[in-house]
């Protein structure tokens, strides 16, 4: 039997949801499966969904605005930065986890001003938000990429990038010039 996770663990998982399929229904019910096999109650399965949905509308063009008004009128989130948590508490309280990460994106000018932005709030919050600003700026900037595949053993290294590969997951938007070194790195990993 499976270990019950704390609530927050469950969009924490999601993620990789969202660049695999290409319908918004098909993410949701994906995203939900995924988080019932371990974290089977509903504020669990809602933060995933909303995850995984905010993440599939970023990286299929979706504006800042878009993704407020779906994550306010489907998942009900206070996503004014004025008055929602982020102002009045320290955020080391995970039922605002999803929301925040949220706003911290939606304040953002580019991928590094997200993480910045979250960063300050802890680990959670950072890659939440780093998720979905990967999404929706294009990717992850080029010097922190490399930065942060350095730390990865060749196994994980390989699982990235066939991931990458199989969900055309890397840039769509930024200036981000990993596609001739994705596919050179596809070509040496994928035997």
């Amino acid at each position: 039997m499976f270990a019950k996770f704390t609530f927050w663990s469950a969009p924490l998982r999601v993620s990789p949801i969202a660049w695999a399929y290409d319908r918004l229904d098909t993410v949701i019910r994906q995203a939900k499966y995924s988080t019932q096999i371990t974290n089977n109650d509903e504020a669990s399965v809602m933060e995933a969904e909303a995850i995984a949905s905010i993440i599939y509308i970023a990286r299929n063009g979706g504006s800042k605005k878009e993704i407020k008004q779906f994550a306010s009128e489907v998942f009900s989130y206070d996503l004014n930065p004025k008055t929602s948590s982020l102002i009045t508490t320290k955020r080391h309280q995970f039922r605002f986890l999803v929301p925040d990460s949220i706003i911290y994106f939606l304040l953002s000018e580019n991928f590094s001003d997200a993480v910045i932005k979250a960063s300050a709030f802890g680990n959670d919050s950072m890659i939440l938000t780093a998720a979905i600003a990967e999404a929706f700026y294009g990717g992850i900037p080029e010097v922190i990429y490399d930065q942060l595949t350095t730390k990865l053993d060749e196994r994980m290294k390989k699982v990235i990038i066939r991931f990458m590969s199989r969900y055309n997951s890397y840039p769509k938007r930024a200036g981000f010039s990993a596609d001739k070194r994705i596919n050179g790195e596809v070509n040496n990993y994928s035997s």
